[in-house]
């Protein structure tokens, strides 16, 4: 229950082929369908899961504000601001591909002090995960053998937000 699945760009070629439409990439009707159906998996079932995902989570953490998006916004957002940013940019996160950094300067330069934001999705310019304890891009080729990112927010003993990065390399791809 303390899960939540976050939409993210490849979700709509799974989307396509649980509801018999078009899907346009290439690799995954070359791979993913293959081991989708090989593995027996329904396209009942892919619906149902595709229609639980959600475009972000939104939550505060001992007094800190955190929204984790797939793609990465430039602003923080109070919860009721959230309904009026297009679920596009909370999936593809905003401006061009390879815009990390600016985002996460935007965002540094727009947040207060307990406002943080998780993202992945890009990742071109091989960026830290974070730079500045506010923005963290957890992207990092792990298809491809680069690492898993993952990180955990905590207060430490002087009461101050904390987060630790956390590296898991993919050593089977």
């Amino acid at each position: 229950k303390n899960v939540v699945f976050l939409e993210g760009n490849h979700e709509t070629h799974l989307r396509s082929w649980a509801n018999d439409d078009p899907v346009y990439s290439n690799r995954f009707k070359k791979f993913t369908a293959k081991e989708l159906e090989g593995a027996n998996i329904k396209k009942k079932d892919v619906r149902q899961f595709c229609r639980s995902l959600a475009q972000c989570a939104y939550f505060t953490f001992k007094g800190h504000d955190v929204l984790v998006t797939h793609g990465g916004l430039t602003k923080p957002l109070a919860t009721h601001e959230l309904t009026f940013t297009a679920t596009e940019q909370m999936i593809n996160g905003v401006g061009d591909y390879g815009d990390e950094n600016d985002v996460a300067y935007l965002f540094r330069k727009n947040a207060s002090p307990s406002e943080h934001q998780v993202h992945g999705h890009r990742n071109v310019n091989k960026s830290l995960m974070t730079e500045d304890g506010k923005t963290f891009n957890l992207c990092d080729d792990v298809e491809w053998g680069g690492y898993l990112r993952a990180v955990t927010f905590t207060i430490d003993n002087e009461g101050e937000f904390d987060a630790k990065e956390h590296y898991i390399r993919n050593n089977v791809f």
